[in-house]
Formats: C-alpha cells, structure tokens, sequence
C-alpha cells in the first residue's frame, strides 16, 4: 500500500501549525525554551519552496529554535533557508566558499558563541576553531566583520 503526501509547497497554508507543533516537540524532547515564531519569520517558512520538504523544515526549526534560544524566532534566525550567494563566473561555488559562507552565518547567527555555533554546525569546538583559522574569520581579517 502507498501512501502519497503532497508536498510541503502545494499545502502552505498548515505551514504556520506545523511549526507550532515542532516547537512544541522541541520544548519536550530538547528543552528548548522558544516562545513562538514572529510574523515575519512564518511568512519566510510560508513563502520558502521547501526543497527538502518536512525533513528539511524540522532541522530549520531546530538550528533555529537553538539560536534564538529562550526568545522568538525571527527571520534571521532562519539562516540556512536563505539564497545562497550568486558566484561571478558560473554559479558555483567551490567546497571551501560553500563552507566559509556557512560558518560565517552561524557565527553571525549565535552572536559569536563558538559552543552554540559548534552544535549547529554539528562539528567539534577544535574543528570550528580550525577552520575559523583557515578562513581568517578570527578579529575581522579579510574584511568580515565577526561579532
């Protein structure tokens, strides 16, 4: 028996209590202390293509639910669902620039905090430092501003 369940992007209208209830799985299961999603930020989900579907929603949520913390998630906080950067040439990014813009984001996105930024990126506090150090993202070198 198959079961057939259309896509996240022909049903946005559940969008916003979908959300509500993996906030609500969260506080649970996480212990995260969220406590809603702004207007702003359920338009984003609402409008966002949802390539990933579900599965991509719930990490969304998640990498989101743990970098605002205790307060409300914003549009910012939903860093990954972005348009990725246009590269000049061709469209495509190497490896490294893929992974540079990344850290950069959740650096910009936990304020700094290398502990925070190291269990969304899901890496290890010495590998963060490393590549830190690789793309001299440390004290503004190469033009980035860091927190």
């Amino acid at each position: 028996m198959t079961i057939s369940l259309p896509p996240l992007r022909e049903h946005r209208e559940d969008i916003p209590r979908i959300v509500q209830a993996m906030l609500a799985r969260l506080k649970g299961d996480a212990g995260v202390e969220v406590q809603g999603v702004s207007e702003a930020a359920v338009e984003y989900l609402v409008g966002y293509e949802w390539p990933g579907n579900l599965r991509e929603m719930q990490h969304a949520i998640h990498r989101a639910a743990m970098a605002c913390q205790k307060g409300v998630i914003r549009p910012e906080h939903l860093y990954d669902l972005r348009p990725k950067r246009a590269k000049a040439s061709n469209g495509i990014g190497t490896l490294s620039e893929i992974e540079q813009a990344h850290i950069e984001r959740v650096m910009l996105a936990t304020g700094g905090n290398q502990g925070r930024a190291c269990e969304l990126l899901g890496v290890s506090r010495p590998t963060l430092r490393r590549k830190i150090r690789r793309y001299a993202l440390e004290n503004g070198k190469n033009g980035r501003v860091q927190p």
